[in-house]
């Protein structure tokens, strides 16, 4: 099976929406504590962008690359998960789930496309 990877735009979506789950989450814990959600999609986040970052990758490359849409629905499911454990029910209207979600559709409307 051949190795999917998401465009630079892509990783950096996912970096954000770490760092914002980390800043809700500061707010209500007054810090970020180890194993929570926000170190859960920090990692995640990392994760993707150090598979974006293949060294044997051209910028180019990377560039024209789509978006695997197994790994934007994978953000997107983890995304929603810690948000709803940070905020004790569902995705925020608007929130990094939210936000996630959409893109995840979006993603996977320009596949089925194709």
């Amino acid at each position: 099976m051949s190795r999917q990877y998401m465009r630079k735009p892509d990783v950096e979506a996912l970096e954000n929406a770490a760092s914002t789950i980390q800043r809700e989450e500061q707010k209500l814990e007054e810090a970020t504590f180890s194993g929570g959600p926000a170190a859960k999609a920090k990692s995640f986040a990392d994760r993707v962008s150090d598979a974006y970052d293949e060294p044997h990758m051209t910028t180019a490359s990377k560039q024209n690359m789509k978006p695997s849409p197994q790994a934007v629905d994978d953000a997107a499911r983890c995304i929603q998960r810690e948000e709803s454990k940070l905020y004790g029910g569902g995705p925020m209207p608007g929130g990094p789930a939210s936000t996630a979600q959409s893109f995840a559709a979006k993603v996977n409307r320009e596949e089925n496309q194709q």
